[in-house]
């Protein structure tokens, strides 16, 4: 009896082990609302937890579970790796997202995490476009949650590539740190939720974003964040291409006799009808952009179109400022020539414009090719680009003579106290910053005001010189 009863305490731990979990099972945020998290902002959070970076947790511990190598334990931190160019995608779909999402299921055991990824939006070709590549955040819901006392994250809603609003409080999202006005990459090695990768600045701020929209812009961003928020908060199946070609196929049947013309003259997209018959024929697969734009003036929810439900209406008139409304979809740039003179003229505005853009930034806002304008308009690109280089060069002077005034008084605070100088670890702490590494420069100042103070204590006890 007593080996029995050993037998099935042995049963009980070997269960035990093999339900436990790797890594602790964090619970994501939002699961259930279209401000649902999404699984970078969760793998972000993760390595919190563990009090580790991002990159030691996807190289030591991701990386193994991957079917294909993509990432090695030595490109950690030390080395930037290739494969955070394509990690992007981890919130939208693609092999990359699949294998970080069974990574992570089998570390954690949890069963909830594909729904912090697009994977499931098998309507749409599998673009890496529909997702960004920097990240945005709402300032007011980050100090809301601090405020709450609940763990801040980022809505996986913040990461698809159209939206620029906040769907909680109708506001522009941010897109660059309030301190070195970088735009912060969504996954980086060193990836932090709520404060900046370059200068550790906190993002949780009640500075609200200047930048202002035209009228009819906030209200295609309304119905933008309502139609995802719909689509994010769905618990159907979605099913396969054929159900959005189906759709189509029977609104222009009932409302457009069947007709290619009527059908693409409906949609105002005249020059484009052949595409459309490819689309209701099932033969091509409609750009998620696209899909936006036949939903909004057909004035159907995209839910419907994409879960294989049917539309019985024409909810919208063709008239002009319908047509105004295309650029939003990022259609006109694809469709029309490229309007030089009006680009310079945009460009020539953001002279003036405080604290200066990036050239990079400035092509992804008006929706050019970087490698174009640079290209089309050189004394243009020039001019703004060296504008941002000085204005970053002063703001790395200031800062990092704020840095040292910083630890100037530190070290002088500490050394009343203590008659003793601090350690470089102990002047971490105490200046707010344990886990940043110095650089170059302040540790030289750092060594200088060691220096300066063996000095003091030297001839404190009546000793010559700086070492006795």
């Amino acid at each position: 009896m007593a080996f029995s009863g050993f037998l099935e305490d042995d049963e009980k731990i070997n269960y035990i082990l093999s339900t436990r979990s790797r890594l602790y099972p964090l619970e994501p945020r939002g699961l259930g609302s279209f401000m649902k998290e999404g699984l970078i902002s969760y793998i972000t959070r993760l390595s919190e937890a563990h009090c580790i970076e991002v990159g030691t947790l996807v190289s030591y511990e991701c990386s193994l579970n991957f079917g294909v190598p993509r990432i090695y334990s030595y490109h950690s931190n030390k080395v930037m790796s290739t494969f955070y160019k394509d990690a992007t995608s981890i919130n939208g779909f693609g092999s990359i997202s699949l294998e970080m999402e069974k990574a992570i299921k089998k570390l954690t055991l949890r069963s909830d995490i594909e729904e912090m990824n697009l994977n499931k939006w098998v309507f749409i070709p599998r673009n890496k476009s529909i997702v960004k590549r920097y990240k945005h955040w709402c300032s007011q819901c980050y100090s809301e949650w601090k405020e709450a006392g609940v763990p801040i994250y980022d809505p996986l809603i913040w990461s698809i590539n159209l939206l620029k609003i906040c769907p909680v409080h109708k506001t522009l999202l941010q897109t660059s740190c309030p301190k070195c006005f970088r735009e912060i990459p969504i996954i980086h090695h060193r990836s932090m939720i709520s404060h900046c990768i370059y200068c550790f600045n906190s993002l949780i701020t009640n500075i609200e974003n200047q930048a202002t929209m035209s009228e009819e812009e906030q209200l295609f961003q309304e119905w933008l964040s309502e139609s995802l928020g719909s689509m994010l908060v769905c618990e159907k199946e979605f099913v396969d291409t054929t159900s959005i070609c189906n759709s189509l196929k029977m609104f222009r049947e009932k409302y457009c006799e069947n007709n290619d013309r009527v059908f693409s003259r409906v949609l105002l997209i005249e020059n484009k009808r052949r595409q459309l018959n490819a689309y209701c024929r099932g033969a091509a697969a409609p750009h998620f952009n696209l899909l936006l734009w036949f939903c909004y003036i057909l004035g159907v929810k995209l839910v419907d179109i994409c879960t294989g439900g049917e539309f019985t209406q024409n909810g919208r008139d063709s008239n002009d400022s319908l047509h105004d409304f295309k650029k939003y979809f990022m259609i006109e740039n694809k469709w029309s020539k490229i309007d030089k003179v009006l680009v310079r003229e945009k460009l020539q505005k953001y002279y003036t414009c405080y604290p200066p853009r990036s050239f990079k930034s400035i092509s992804r806002e008006l929706n050019v090719e970087e490698s174009y304008l640079r290209k089309s308009f050189p004394k243009e690109a020039k001019f703004l680009s060296t504008k941002f280089r000085k204005f970053r060069e002063a703001q790395k002077i200031e800062n990092l003579q704020m840095q040292k005034n910083l630890m100037e008084k530190v070290i002088d605070d500490f050394f009343r106290e203590n008659n003793a100088v601090p350690s470089k670890s102990m002047l971490k702490r105490l200046m707010g910053s344990s886990h940043v590494t110095f650089k170059r420069e302040l540790m030289d100042y750092y060594r200088e005001k060691i220096k300066e103070y063996n000095v003091i204590t030297h001839e404190y006890f009546g000793v010559i010189g700086p070492f006795g």
